[in-house]
């Protein structure tokens, strides 16, 4: 069986504690705690491989027409 409990001047500090009775022998280990500092996210952990140095504009053009032949492609 588990008790909860919280660590007060070096005492463990039982949630329940008529639970056990004086002289029990016990075993005492701490809980994992969030994290203090967030993690890092995947996007900020992905690095990029290239620059685009085509002219402006033309991204957008072939995004567009990588869209336009999805689009088709879903339709038939």
């Amino acid at each position: 069986m588990t008790y909860r409990g919280v660590v007060k001047k070096g005492v463990v500090v039982l949630e329940k504690p008529k639970a056990l009775k004086d002289g029990t022998r016990v075993r005492v280990a701490p809980i994992a705690t969030k994290r203090k500092t967030p993690r890092t996210r995947k996007a900020d952990r992905i690095h990029p491989v290239g620059v685009w140095d085509g002219p402006p504009g033309e991204l957008e053009r072939l995004l567009a027409q990588v869209q336009r032949m999805r689009e088709a492609d879903l339709s038939n």
